[in-house]
């Protein structure tokens, strides 16, 4: 069938067959390639794609299609049928998550970005995003390893995405933001909520949300050899909407020390403390004062990585000896 174009008779066939077990469910794979499912109307799509996820391991399989069949619209210029979209969504919600996931990550988003754009697929953003906060919670996988994903549903739904990962006690609260861990030098999936839909979503709860965008942005911009370091927009937006722009700092300052990355963790510390020198505009006298406690914590702690990398070198070179 994957090297014909399908009609409504070949997805009555292949449904047949997929009831019986008669080839192997890899097999269903060849369906996304050669345009195969260029033919078929949107409701014959949707209970083939059904079809193939209702058995083991086919969901991936079936988003695999989708996937393909979407790329292949937009290179004729053809709108998505809306029973497409449904079955984006349904299959999206009935994603596993796994350690293995790395090549998929690009194609479910992509899926996502076309299915998950309207304001009726809110329940469906914040479903997605549940399934991976509990795998990611229960070390099933990683967010670095769905990093699309997250900047997909991010993008589309960004209330309704933020308001789940940040759902929950204090407690939990703290766990799920691992969603975010790993990431060091990939992109950071908060980077795709417009600036205006992150001020949007911290205005509901000013207090408490704040602080929690400061917690996972990028608060630094990247920067060209030879330019000194910068606040990222999404901080300066942070800084000059939030009602107390201290917890925002306090919040940024903590993650000055732990922010991983390549190199000296010594020189990581201090290039995130020149930050400090550049609040202007809005450098108003608590959190001026508030930067000189920050300065002088984060000198500390810079001078004591310092010494240990250096009495690690010193280690590395008496054994060399």
């Amino acid at each position: 069938h994957s090297a014909v174009s399908i009609d409504h008779r070949c997805v009555e066939r292949l449904k047949i067959a997929l009831a019986k077990g008669q080839s192997p469910l890899w097999m269903y794979r060849s369906l996304a390639g050669g345009r195969a499912t260029d033919k078929l109307m949107g409701s014959s799509l949707r209970e083939l794609l059904f079809a193939i996820a209702d058995q083991p391991e086919g969901v991936d399989i079936a988003l695999r299609i989708l996937f393909m069949k979407f790329f292949a619209e937009r290179i004729d210029d053809r709108e998505h049928a809306p029973e497409e979209i449904d079955a984006g969504r349904v299959l999206l919600q009935r994603m596993i998550f796994k350690k293995n996931d790395q090549n998929r990550d690009y194609e479910v988003a992509d899926v996502a970005r076309v299915c998950l754009v309207t304001t009726d697929a809110r329940e469906a953003a914040t479903a997605i995003v549940r399934r991976l906060k509990s795998a990611v919670k229960s070390y099933e996988t990683w967010g670095s390893l769905n990093d699309d994903l997250l900047s997909a549903l991010l993008q589309t739904q960004p209330h309704a995405v933020l308001d789940e990962i940040f759902a929950g006690e204090p407690v939990e609260g703290d766990r799920v933001l691992n969603v975010f861990d790993h990431f060091n030098d990939r992109k950071n999936p908060v980077d795709s909520v417009p600036t205006e839909a992150l001020i949007e979503w911290c205005n509901a709860d000013p207090t408490i949300r704040y602080p929690q965008a400061a917690s996972v942005v990028t608060f630094a911009a990247p920067i060209k050899e030879g330019e000194s370091r910068a606040w990222s927009e999404p901080a300066k937006a942070l800084f000059a909407s939030a009602p107390t722009p201290r917890d925002v700092l306090t919040e940024f300052v903590s993650r000055f020390q732990s922010t991983g990355g390549n190199g000296s963790l010594a020189d990581i510390v201090e290039a995130n403390a020149a930050l400090l020198d550049d609040l202007e505009p809005i450098a108003t006298d608590e959190l001026v004062l508030a930067a000189v406690d920050a300065r002088r914590m984060l000198r500390k702690v810079a001078a004591s990585y310092r010494e240990r990398e250096q009495e690690r070198e010193r280690g590395q070179g008496e054994r060399f000896e």
